[in-house]
């Protein structure tokens, strides 16, 4: 007996309804399950899981300085890769930049130093040059690599480089005419700390004399050092971590008052400024030692 049609049909149908419910339940399922893989991938913190495409790099504020020295310039700018060159140029001139460019530096009037401050990638590698106006029409100009940073490119136009890391301690200079020395301090963290030297002198109030809003450190000394003295820094920051640079070297304390000569004479006066190695005069120093080709000639008083 085959039995009822009318019954297998109804049970072939209702068999093909719970197969296409539990069809659509799986594909509910993995709707599901996808959305919650979806959803753990981007909660993950960066750098643990991000599809490449969702990472963004990070970057550093970084202001650069123009220190005239010898060159007295109209107007500073800071061409490189980051703004163009500088181009379009003025017309009529080989290579100068006009006046309104964005790679145009900012005076700092009464302290005599050009600023250029901009957001770098960190870990990126940047090359850049600085260039003066001559002249108040902008006609003449000169192209400079940058005289605080020691890195520079000899295949390419001698062009100045820098790699940003963070933190960072960037051109570290000596200041003759301004008679300070300065740094720019950078970093996602703000610093804690800052311990610099001079010719040998430790100073732990390096939090006075740094600009948070610039990152330029800078410090003024009472007394002139002599040109090549010892300048380093070390700073730290809120994250721990720590940098340091330093330029020139400890120079003895002693400065001539007059110029360098020799003489015959068995007698002869000699003048001189003894100072502590910081350049500041210290009542403590009251004798000096005279020493020729290294041997002992007698002590004077130091007055």
């Amino acid at each position: 007996m085959l039995g009822n049609p009318d019954i297998r049909c109804s049970l072939s149908r209702a068999g093909c309804r719970f197969r296409l419910c539990g069809v659509a339940l799986s594909l509910l399922w993995v709707g599901f399950l996808s959305y919650i893989v979806v959803a753990r991938a981007f909660s993950q913190p960066s750098g643990q899981g991000n599809p490449p495409a969702l990472i963004r790099s990070q970057t550093l504020p970084v202001t650069f300085r123009y220190i005239p020295e010898q060159v007295v310039a109209e107007r500073a700018f800071l061409p490189g890769v980051f703004n163009g060159w500088g181009t379009p140029y003025q017309t009529n001139t080989p290579s100068c930049i006009r006046e309104d460019h964005a790679s145009a530096m900012s005076f700092v009037r009464f302290e005599r130093y050009w600023l250029y401050a901009i957001p770098l990638e960190i870990g990126s590698t940047y090359e850049y040059k600085v260039q003066v106006h001559l002249n108040i029409a902008g006609t003449d100009c000169s192209w400079l690599t940058d005289p605080l940073n020691p890195r520079s490119n000899p295949a390419d136009n001698n062009n100045s480089v820098l790699t940003v890391t963070d933190p960072m301690i960037f051109q570290p200079a000596q200041e003759i005419e301004n008679g300070a020395f300065s740094a720019g301090l950078f970093s996602t963290q703000p610093f804690v700390s800052i311990v610099y030297h001079i010719n040998g002198v430790e100073y732990t109030d390096g939090l006075d004399q740094y600009d948070a809003d610039t990152g330029v450190f800078r410090v003024k000394n009472a007394r002139r050092i002599p040109p090549g003295a010892q300048f380093r820094i070390v700073a730290t920051d809120q994250a721990g971590r720590r940098v340091e640079a330093e330029i020139g070297r400890v120079l003895a304390p002693v400065e001539w008052v007059g110029p360098a000569f020799s003489t015959v004479k068995e007698e002869v006066s000699l003048r001189a400024h003894v100072t502590g190695l910081d350049g500041a005069v210290d009542p403590n120093i009251t004798q000096a030692t005279l020493l020729r080709n290294g041997e002992e000639m007698g002590t004077v008083a130091v007055t």
